[in-house]
């Protein structure tokens, strides 16, 4: 209902050339399942021992740009213990000097390594602007972590 009302908020107060990409979890009460909605980001992923057990790409228009009858959200089981990825695509998109984007293969193997290995999520971003080689980013980079 909320992520409905956000669409019909943003249709009634954005300009037309402006939208808003999000992803949404609701994790019911008892923390067995997650609901997921992903409207214009990068894939929503489900860690479980460090692995992705689940990767939910975007199935719903962009908050704020048409006023369309929404896909059905996706529930998945989940346990405890087990982690949700939300990232915008500005990771996968950072380019090095000559050019090579970091791409979703290398963001999702690095976040694999990163999570089984217990490293602080900040080790993410330090690698990216490592690959970047310091120059300006061309896009904002996000990540949100919530651990079930």
């Amino acid at each position: 209902e909320m992520f409905r009302k956000l669409n019909e908020h943003l249709l009634h107060t954005l300009s037309e050339d402006m939208f808003m990409t999000c992803s949404c979890v609701e994790l019911d009460a008892e923390k067995t399942q997650a609901t997921l909605y992903n409207a214009g980001l990068a894939n929503i992923l489900i860690f479980r021992n460090g692995k992705i057990i689940h990767k939910e790409p975007s199935s719903f228009v962009p908050r704020g740009l048409m006023d369309v009858p929404d896909n059905p959200a996706t529930i998945h089981p989940i346990q405890k213990d087990d982690r949700i990825i939300m990232y915008t695509d500005g990771f996968e998109e950072a380019t090095n000097p000559s050019g090579k984007m970091f791409g979703e293969e290398r963001f999702d193997l690095l976040l694999e390594q990163t999570i089984s290995a217990d490293k602080p999520l900040m080790f993410l971003l330090e690698e990216v602007a490592r690959f970047h080689q310091g120059d300006a980013m061309e896009d904002d980079i996000t990540l949100v972590e919530l651990t079930c």
